[in-house]
């Protein structure tokens, strides 16, 4: 096939490849990280559980800011104006300390009342929550910062200093949190307190790796100033990515997760499941969009020859053959690969009953997401916020409608039908934009 001997699969493989690894240590780190609260004792893990949901869900909003500098840095690089490539990751880097610190002041004025009024906590879970929210507030500047320095040194197409960033932050994270939770080798036993301290010591460490990473690059300069007209233009892009991601990534999460928590509770314990294998399936796709996405807006704002639309389109084949194989290997393996998470054999027979949806719906999502994040990258995030709010509620009625004729299969089945239309739409869109612009240069 032609798109496998095309100039792009070569750089693509090179930065999508350490992104991968970089997700797979993250879960992984993930697993480790509560296996060492959860077996210290069950009030920390659940404190620990509920805290963490809300630095996660702060991070991941404000995180978003980080995926409009992608789209404005991606376009200087295209245009290669290195002055304004630099203003902008100064401006952002400023923005993002501004407001982390902001973050941190509203956590520690505002972090009793919305755990004991909010969540409802009251006694040692509430105290033990406190403890680590505090604490753990810190991490979302220090994310945000890690989040810049990753998209800055992805337009440089280096993605290996983020793998080794994690990689140093992860290791780090897990040694401190093992010694501060449970008090070994001399370290005072804080418990679900020592997890947030872990935390904090591991992503300092994974910032360092960054910072040094810097220094040591002879093409980077310490160069730059804070802009105002690049405040605003990161602003008008972050407002549209944060409205589509509340819709989607919240809004429309928790009213499925609504009708699936009303199918009883096999359903949901098989939909958790199937979700949780579906996520490991997924880690290619975003590994392979961010890369893909970057390059492609690159090529988009830049006088050299090229076609954006091939490097999406190698993308897709890439990441849908890894998708694939993940799939496939657990369809093939049921029993082996689901049983790591659970001995129910009535739940895998379930979730095997129906993997191929699974399958098939993260098939769709490769082309969604791929898409969707170009036409963001494109300046048409305005388009994505409409049609996102749009079919995200319509959405639901056919979900619902199958899962009260199909239960949790006809649930996937309407997963299935969301993810092709966002495909096929995005599709035509930029096929409509490339054909606009051709059009333009004919005339």
């Amino acid at each position: 096939m032609k798109i496998f001997k095309n100039k792009y699969i070569d750089i693509l493989l090179k930065m999508s490849v350490p992104i991968l690894m970089n997700y797979i240590v993250m879960t992984l780190f993930e697993v480790l990280d509560k296996a060492i609260v959860g077996n210290y004792s069950t009030d920390a893990f659940a404190a620990v559980g509920v805290s963490a949901s809300v630095v996660y869900g702060i991070t991941g909003s404000l995180g978003a800011i980080s995926v409009a500098y992608n789209i404005i840095a991606a376009q200087y690089i295209g245009k290669d104006d290195k002055t304004a490539f630099n203003n902008t990751f100064f401006t952002v880097m400023f923005i993002s300390l501004l407001v982390g610190i902001a973050i941190i002041l509203l956590s520690l004025l505002g972090g009793n009342l919305l755990f004991s009024k909010v969540f409802g906590l009251e006694g040692n879970i509430l105290n033990l929550c406190l403890e680590y929210f505090y604490i753990d507030s810190t991490t979302v500047v220090m994310n945000m910062i890690i989040f810049n320095f990753s998209v800055y040194f992805r337009n440089l197409k280096d993605t290996k200093i983020s793998f080794y960033s994690t990689i140093v932050a992860t290791s780090i994270n897990v040694v401190f949190d093992y010694l501060f939770v449970y008090g070994k080798l001399g370290f005072p036993e804080l418990g679900a307190k020592g997890a947030a301290i872990g935390s904090v010591i591991g992503l300092l460490a994974g910032i360092l790796v960054y910072i040094i990473k810097f220094y040591k690059s002879a093409h980077i300069k310490f160069k730059g100033s804070i802009n105002k007209k690049i405040t605003s233009k990161l602003f008008k892009l972050y407002i549209p990515l944060l409205g589509q991601d509340i819709m989607e990534g919240t809004i429309f999460t928790i009213i499925l997760t609504g009708i699936v928590s009303r199918l009883g509770v096999y359903e949901i314990a098989s939909y958790n499941l199937a979700e949780s294998v579906g996520s490991i399936m997924a880690l290619p796709i975003y590994a392979f969009s961010a890369s893909a996405i970057t390059l492609s807006i690159q090529k988009s704002f830049s006088n050299k020859e090229g076609n954006s639309k091939e490097i999406l389109n190698t993308a897709i084949i890439l990441s849908g053959c890894l998708v694939l194989m993940i799939g496939l290997f657990v369809y093939i393996f049921p029993n082996k690969i689901l049983s790591l998470i659970t001995k129910d054999k009535n739940l895998i027979l379930r979730v095997t009953n129906i993997f191929i949806l699974v399958i098939l719906m993260q098939v769709f999502n490769i082309f969604h997401q791929i898409y969707k994040s170009y036409l963001q990258g494109i300046n048409n995030q305005g388009f994505v916020l409409k049609f996102t709010s749009f079919l995200s509620i319509i959405s639901i009625s056919w979900i619902i409608l199958l899962s009260i004729k199909f239960s949790l299969i006809g649930v996937y089945i309407g997963l299935c039908i969301n993810n092709l239309i966002f495909a096929v739409v995005y599709h035509f869109k930029i096929n409509r934009i490339e054909s606009n612009s051709l059009n333009n240069i004919n005339s």
